[in-house]
């Protein structure tokens, strides 16, 4: 889950766990890392997004670990000569490479080629945008997922479980 902060913000090698706030004092992300060819703090940091750490400390409080809601798909990125060939209208979404037969997204009717234009009402932005709300999503809850297949909009639901431990990655 790469969905970091990028801050020119002064992040000191160490100060890792630190928090990265706006103009008007609100956390916004939880400093994670730091670029620099000196080693010192010039450079580029990144944080970790408030939501995505709220997530997983109410995660780690509630159940004692982090846990992701999975789809059961591979998925890879709509690039414009992928929607010239699909025919869709624009390069939103996640295309599907694969789809795990005895996965949620199997059970719901995926299919290798189907392009997620939707999820749960949000627009899919790109892969990383899908996994990052597929993962945010608890388990046991029936989405709605609007899906690009053969020109047209097709409309499912599917029922979102816990990530098994040995799919970590998966979408």
């Amino acid at each position: 889950y790469e969905n970091f902060i990028q801050t020119d913000a002064a992040i000191n090698p160490g100060n890792s766990g630190g928090a990265l706030v706006n103009l008007q004092g609100q956390l916004i992300g939880i400093n994670t890392a730091i670029f620099s060819r000196t080693g010192g703090y010039m450079g580029i940091g990144f944080a970790i997004p408030s939501q995505m750490v709220k997530n997983v400390m109410q995660s780690l409080i509630g159940h004692g670990k982090v846990i992701r809601g999975w789809l059961g798909v591979s998925i890879q990125e709509l690039s414009q000569d992928l929607a010239t060939q699909f025919e869709v209208p624009d390069t939103q979404g996640a295309l599907v490479g694969d789809v795990f037969s005895e996965s949620p997204a199997g059970q719901a009717g995926l299919k290798r080629g189907d392009i997620i234009r939707t999820y749960n009402g949000v627009t899919v932005k790109d892969p990383n945008h899908l996994r990052t709300l597929v993962a945010e999503t608890t388990p046991e809850s029936s989405i709605p997922l609007a899906v690009w297949r053969n020109g047209k909009i097709v409309n499912l639901s599917v029922s979102i479980t816990e990530m098994p431990k040995d799919t970590a990655g998966l979408t």
